[in-house]
């Protein structure tokens, strides 16, 4: 049984929306939220989600100064009307258009006994500095600025995938917004109190969500709601503090990208030395593959790109390693290039898939990397099969895409 509840929204300000909306704030780096905030101008999100915007360059992200600032940010942003709060809990539905593709998800609050009990399961672990600063800005802020991106399954449950598309043809469309990237995004409020009854009854019914995205913000929610129930001597179940924010899609609406890798270096092997050393498990092929199929790789080295066949005995029946990623950490960053652990290496970063492989080669060429790998994207479905399994995956497994817009939802849990 998941528990899910109405609330009362701080919308954007409709006047100000295409200012104010933004990008999630863990896609993009410092010099991009500068740009952001340059080009949209003041009202922007990113002035309360990545506030060492306001600061000199040599700020350090993680400076009680900056927490402090997102909140007198986020409070001069609602004295000033950029957002409203809505008068009575409601629902609301968000859709994203992209690529002819539609997704329809229903935003409200969930309770974090249901994470707590595993009901809403996790696929990643988080790294604790990140958490940690997710749990400063909510702490400080009394927000929830920016939805969890959640799941549920639409083989075990179409019903409810059904009933989400069905009702979206009936409500008043609120926002239509076409982002930079071409996506459009459009929210609808649910206000009706039957079909909030409706919807609360229908979560009754299912016995788990996934965390498609937002692991460290669900995990210092969780963390923020225990520390309030142990100070607060009147707690009880319904303390606004105890629930958090989400947007929660079918899982067939979903569309996941590769995460691709950048090395720094080759470790002090050569190239003729390293490829020699791929030759062992994979068949190596000059030129890429397009589309790129599973146990595949894409690689890009000294302008060149290769195709990198996973040899059929190398292959393993777990889950997890049986992951393209896996076999990426196992069979050549780890063993050849010594990146062990890649939550920690400074010799390894991530690019998201919806740059594409001119992203990586620009990387590689610009001398920032030496070595890139494109990889066979996870499939929805296995992140819910880790996930039942209380597995992890390796980091940076998915990249969901198209992204939730920062700005549209904000709850406040304290008062």
């Amino acid at each position: 049984m998941i528990q899910i509840r109405p609330f009362k929204a701080y919308l954007p300000n409709k006047e100000y929306v295409n200012e104010i909306i933004c990008p999630p704030y863990d896609v993009i780096d410092i010099n991009e939220a500068k740009e952001i905030v340059k080009k949209k101008g003041q009202k922007n999100f990113i002035r309360v989600i990545r506030s060492e915007v306001d600061f000199t360059e040599d700020i350090n992200p993680y400076n009680p100064a900056v927490y402090t600032k997102a909140k007198e940010n986020l409070s001069f942003f609602i004295r000033n009307q950029y957002f409203l709060q809505d008068d009575s809990p409601n629902f609301y539905l968000y859709e994203l258009i992209w690529q002819n593709r539609s997704q329809i998800g229903i935003v409200g609050l969930n309770h974090i006994d249901d994470y707590i009990q595993n009901k809403i399961k996790k696929h990643e672990l988080t790294r604790p500095d990140k958490e940690e600063d997710r749990f400063r800005h909510i702490d400080i802020t009394g927000f929830h600025c920016e939805p969890v991106f959640l799941m549920f399954s639409s083989q075990k449950y179409f019903f409810l995938q059904e009933f989400l598309e069905n009702l979206i043809k009936n409500l008043d469309l609120e926002y239509d917004v076409v982002d930079d990237q071409n996506i459009r995004h459009k929210i609808y409020k649910l206000k009706d109190q039957q079909l909030i009854k409706t919807i609360q009854d229908s979560f009754r019914s299912i016995d788990s969500l996934y965390i498609a995205d937002g692991h460290h913000r669900t995990a210092a929610t969780v963390k923020i709601g225990l520390q309030r129930k142990k100070e607060d001597q009147n707690y009880h179940i319904e303390r606004p503090y105890y629930w958090f924010l989400s947007v929660i899609f079918p899982s067939e609406h979903l569309r996941i990208l590769p995460y691709n890798r950048v090395v720094k270096d080759l470790n002090f092997l050569t190239k003729e030395e390293f490829l020699a050393r791929i030759h062992e498990k994979f068949i190596l092929t000059e030129g890429k593959e397009n589309p790129i199929q599973l146990h595949k790789i894409k690689m890009y080295i000294d302008r060149e790109w290769y195709t990198l066949t996973l040899k059929k005995n190398f292959y393993r029946d777990h889950i997890i390693q049986n992951l393209d990623v896996s076999y990426l950490q196992d069979y050549i960053l780890d063993p050849l290039l010594g990146i062990k652990d890649p939550r920690t290496s400074d010799r390894i970063f991530f690019v998201g898939g919806i740059k594409g492989d001119e992203e990586l080669e620009k990387l590689v060429q610009e001398g920032k990397g030496q070595i890139a790998f494109s990889l066979y994207p996870t499939p929805v479905d296995t992140v819910i099969e880790v996930a039942n399994q209380n597995q992890v995956m390796p980091p940076k497994s998915t990249w969901f895409e198209p992204k939730l817009k920062s700005g549209f939802f904000l709850n406040q849990f304290e008062f």
